[in-house]
């Protein structure tokens, strides 16, 4: 019997019905008419504008880049999250409904907790050092581990922590992400793993977090065509 393919779990975003944009030879202009907010974008914005526009999700939109350039091209992954973070705090786009949503109250909690693990992770690098960070990343779980609504409750978690390094006060590497996401995911009694991959030629680095052999939050590729260095 031939296994399923594994899946990439991600949220998606929409264009909000209120913004006009035009495309020329040196980037992207796009006008609230709502706010009167104008934000420009050089030529590297184009893409990503029109994969949101078309309803892909991040991930979709770096496996695009990526088929486009092949891996062996690439030197890093397009900056997409500071991008669309410019681009949600504009009110430019929004997280997509889902159908299977959660309360505004419930996603707040989960974002206020994703900037305090934030927070405290870079407080442990600043007196522990990285080994002090690394010790904590180990697999653990609080709870007795669930398989009801465990897709549903990572995709929403993994949005949630987005969402929080977009609204942190520096940038988040994907180191940081990861080990937030599954600490997190951890405290509610799900079992994923960080994996770090790298290539040599050129050098490229990359830590993603996969749950039941799933991608979460991040593309495919980084699983296919990089070596995985270590599993947290």
């Amino acid at each position: 019997m031939r296994s399923k393919p594994k899946q990439t779990i991600s949220p998606h975003y929409e264009v909000s019905p209120f913004v006009r944009f035009h495309v020329h030879e040196r980037g992207l202009i796009l006008f609230h008419t709502q706010t009167g907010k104008i934000l420009q974008s050089n030529r590297a914005g184009i893409p990503i504008w029109n994969a949101l526009r078309a309803g892909k999700s991040l991930v979709e939109i770096s496996s695009d880049f990526i088929r486009g350039h092949s891996l062996s091209e690439v030197s890093s992954p397009p900056d997409t999250n500071a991008f669309l973070a410019t681009l949600e705090r504009a009110k430019l786009v929004r997280p997509a409904a889902s159908k299977q949503s959660i309360s505004r109250s419930v996603e707040t909690v989960l974002i206020a907790e994703a900037l305090l693990e934030l927070l405290v992770y870079d407080l442990r690098v600043a007196i522990l050092g990285f080994h002090g960070v690394y010790r904590t990343a180990q697999p653990w779980v609080w709870k007795k581990p669930r398989s009801v609504g465990v897709v549903h409750d990572a995709v929403h978690l993994l949005h949630a922590v987005d969402r929080a390094c977009c609204l942190y006060l520096k940038p988040v590497r994907c180191l940081q992400r990861s080990i937030i996401a599954a600490r997190m995911l951890r405290r509610r009694g799900l079992r994923p793993m960080i994996q770090i991959g790298y290539r040599t030629d050129p050098f490229f680095g990359h830590a993603w977090v996969e749950l039941d052999g799933e991608t979460l939050g991040d593309s495919r590729a980084f699983r296919r065509k990089l070596h995985v260095l270590d599993t947290i």
